[in-house]
């Protein structure tokens, strides 16, 4: 199945200032730690493969969802 929300950096940044949650799945024990505050939520991994099947479960779940792929694309800053 192919990702259809997959986003770029420019349009993660773009929906973070409309308060949606950059969140990485490259483990997954980070999947279930997702806050169920309503926000969008932009998923990443390293690879971009895991972050297809969050996407995809999340959007089942009824989140709004998207895939931002790897890690190594995103040039903006980071915080644990």
């Amino acid at each position: 199945m192919r990702n259809q929300n997959r986003i770029t950096p420019a349009q993660a940044r773009q929906l973070m200032q409309q308060r949606a949650i950059l969140w990485d799945v490259r483990t997954p024990a980070e999947l279930p730690n997702l806050p169920s505050n309503g926000h969008p939520v932009i998923v990443c991994c390293r690879s971009g493969q895991r972050s297809a099947i969050a996407a995809e479960l999340l959007a089942q779940a009824g989140r709004q969802v998207y895939d931002l792929g790897s890690i190594n694309c995103w040039d903006g800053p980071l915080t644990r």
